[in-house]
Order: structure tokens, then C-alpha cells, then sequence
């Protein structure tokens, strides 16, 4: 507990895949407490993000669910009931930010909150493969530059 609010845990797993026709999917599973979820008016996500098309799949699974379970009859409920993301990445890369428009458009529309991505030391470009991340061409901030480049060359 923090001073007075209860802080719920939620354990959501998923995977992205490619589907017969060459399109990725995401499959869930492992939705520990995800009832819990739907209830919440603050969401923090702890991810790693390349592309951001893992971290879309789930955030379209979340906004589907919660905006189920917060149906209202009223603009005034509506807007008492509003719940904000918050995504930590300690690697995110640079494409992610485009990819995820449209999830915070969803999450805007939807549950009336907005999502936030921050991360963590630097913002990485995708290698040619298109999923990994690489630090050539990132933008880091000046200290993890300097620790980067004194332990693994410039």
C-alpha cells in the first residue's frame, strides 16, 4: 500500500507473431489479475520496445477490456472514469513512438486518459532486420553516451 491507495499488480504476458498472410499478431496469455486491470485509473507498463507492435496489440487488448468493463450512461461518469498509461522502457526504439499513435488515440478516445512513454537513457534505432535495436544512431543522453562509448568504443 502507498499512503492511502492500494496498488493492484497485473501480470500480462504476450508475443508477437507473423500469421499465414505475413501480418503480425499478438497472443496473450498469463493474464494474472487482468480483472484488476480494467478497474485502474493509472496503468504503468514496464516493457522493452522495438517496433512497438507487441506494446500495440496488448494496449488495443487493454483499451477493448477496460473500456468494456467502464461502460457508462453519462458524459459526467464517463469522465470520472478516465485512466491514463504510463510505459517505462529501459530499451525503446524509435519507431515505437509512431506505431503507438494510435493507441493513445484509443486510449484518448476511449478511456479519456493518455499515453505516456519515457525512456530510460536513450531512444535506439532498429537495426536492418527491423526488430532489433542498436546503438548506432540512437539518441542517448550525454552521460550514457560517455559510459557507451568509453566501455564499448565510439
Amino acid at each position: 500500500e502507498v499512503s492511502d491507495k492500494s496498488v493492484s499488480v497485473c501480470s500480462l504476458r504476450a508475443s508477437r507473431y507473423q500469421d499465414d498472410q505475413g501480418e503480425w499478431k499478438v497472443k496473450l496469455w498469463n493474464e494474472e489479475n487482468f480483472d484488476k486491470l480494467v478497474k485502474a485509473r493509472t496503468i504503468i507498463v514496464g516493457d522493452t520496445i522495438a517496433t512497438g507492435a507487441t506494446l500495440d496489440g496488448v494496449l488495443s487488448e487493454v483499451v477493448a477490456r477496460w473500456t468494456a468493463a467502464n461502460e457508462t450512461t453519462t458524459e459526467e461518469q464517463k469522465e470520472s472514469a478516465k485512466c491514463d498509461v504510463f510505459v517505462w522502457t529501459i530499451a525503446g526504439g524509435d519507431k515505437a513512438q509512431e506505431r503507438l499513435k494510435g493507441a493513445d488515440k484509443a486510449i484518448q478516445e476511449n478511456m479519456h486518459g493518455t499515453l505516456h512513454i519515457t525512456y530510460a537513457n536513450a531512444v535506439f534505432s532498429l537495426a536492418d532486420n527491423g526488430t532489433d535495436l542498436r546503438f548506432h544512431g540512437a539518441q542517448m543522453v550525454d552521460e550514457a553516451k560517455a559510459i557507451v562509448e568509453k566501455r564499448v568504443g565510439g
